[in-house]
Parts: structure tokens; sequence; C-alpha cells
């Protein structure tokens, strides 16, 4: 997973847990649940998406040895 901040990577385990950690945190917001409709997506459905939707990104996982 490549991260916005500085270009760092994360080994694939430490990625999977923040990318579940941020899914459950977006997709349990209230506020946000509302303004999307419930469109809070780990990775986008096939087919076309709604209007409003909040999605994760790709992750990237780079073998380091």
């Amino acid at each position: 997973m490549r991260l916005p901040f500085g270009g760092h990577t994360l080994s694939y385990g430490p990625a999977a847990a923040l990318q579940t950690a941020l899914y459950e945190r977006l997709s349990g917001d209230a506020e946000l649940s509302t303004m999307t409709d419930g469109a809070i997506y780990d990775h986008l459905p096939s087919g076309s998406a709604p209007k409003l939707y909040v999605a994760l990104g790709e992750e990237r996982v780079l073998d380091r040895s």
C-alpha cells in the first residue's frame, strides 16, 4: 500500500490491518454513511458507481527481501 505521506510503504500485514481499520471507521461514521447513502467501499464493485461514494485505494505490496 503506498501512503500519500512521503511515499512510505507498509508490508502486507500492517497494510491489511490499516485498511480494515480505515474501512471500519469510515463505514461506521453515521454522517458519512448518510451523505453517501451507504456507498463506502473497501474496493469499488464492478458496474457503475453511484454519483457520490468513498473508496479506499488499491493496496500495493512490495517484497523487501
